[in-house]
């Protein structure tokens, strides 16, 4: 494997604003915070590469998620600037990532039907798919050395981080990029009711994540409450990223015959993917109508009144 730097102990996070923190300041630190974290896993050699990819593509989401909330204060050019090279960093990483998740997404599908599966169950499948994992990680780690160049490339954006443009010290800084987030989550919701594809759940899952990100970061405001819709957040991430995970795992399937014992095996598996997921789905409309009850405008100014609650 390539040699990977060496670098100092983990740094240290705290995804949420601190009670008597200036909010410019506030949201520097928590997003820098992001940005160290994911250098230090892909250049520390101890780390175990699977978990520093996925930790990194947190990171990488969670930066995204503080510029989204500011992007109105910093301006259309800073923000498309530094979201773009968050979300790149991350992309580079996606396909590591996605093969990874393939025998962790057949295990949850086995587990969800354990009572009609036989023990030992698409053992060649799984055997495969950890396989094709290992060919992936060792191409992309061993040849390319992918870590040492997103590391790079986040080193590289890091100063432009701390030197945002951010001044406002008020809830106004906020407001219309929380009101933006929420309002494209809703859309996106009612888009996947009208229509449940696969791309149009993706892309639901990837606005409940930035609102849910945002939701640590303004945890402060009210505890109670704030932490409660962070957690039903987190659950409906976790129900629309495993039906999305099955959708890639049938794919994979499909294009890669050689993954089950036999045809019938493979249909089996798809099968069960198409139980599945339906539920899934169910699952995560029951909870979406919940957290997405209220108009954009309507949830906002809540957040408001929490924030000069919090102030005085």
């Amino acid at each position: 494997m390539a040699k990977r730097k060496t670098v100092t102990k983990q740094p240290s996070t705290s995804y949420r604003l601190q009670k008597g923190e200036p909010l410019p300041l506030g949201l520097k630190r928590i997003a820098l915070e992001q940005v160290d974290r994911a250098i230090w896993q892909l250049t520390t050699p101890t780390n175990d590469v699977d978990n520093a990819v996925h930790d990194t593509r947190k990171c990488c989401k969670k930066t995204r998620a503080v510029l989204r909330l500011v992007r109105d204060e910093i301006g259309r050019d800073v923000y498309r600037r530094e979201n773009a090279l968050y979300r790149d960093a991350a992309r580079a990483l996606s396909d590591l990532r996605s093969s990874a998740v393939m025998a962790e997404t057949l295990d949850a599908l086995c587990e969800r039907f354990a009572d009609d599966l036989p023990a030992g169950a698409f053992a060649t499948t799984r055997d495969g798919l950890m396989n094709k994992h290992r060919r992936a990680l060792r191409a992309a780690v061993e040849e390319g050395k992918l870590l040492d160049a997103v590391a790079a490339d986040l080193q590289a954006g890091r100063d432009r981080l701390a030197h945002l443009p951010l001044e406002t010290e008020d809830f106004s800084t906020l407001r219309l990029g929380l009101r933006r987030v929420y309002r494209r989550g809703r859309r996106a919701m009612f888009t996947s009711q009208a229509e449940p594809t696969t791309a149009n759940l993706h892309e639901w899952r990837k606005r409940v994540k930035y609102l849910r990100y945002q939701m640590r970061i303004l945890n402060p405001l009210e505890p109670a409450i704030v932490g409660a819709l962070a957690t039903d957040l987190d659950t409906l991430s976790d129900l629309l990223g495993l039906d999305h995970d099955l959708s890639e795992l049938s794919v994979v399937v499909q294009t890669t015959p050689k993954l089950t014992a036999s045809k019938k095996e493979m249909r089996s598996l798809l099968a069960l993917i198409d139980r599945f997921r339906p539920e899934l789905q169910a699952d995560a409309f029951a909870l979406g109508g919940r957290i997405y009850e209220e108009k954009p405008r309507v949830f906002v100014d809540r957040f408001e009144g929490y924030w000069k609650d919090m102030v005085g």
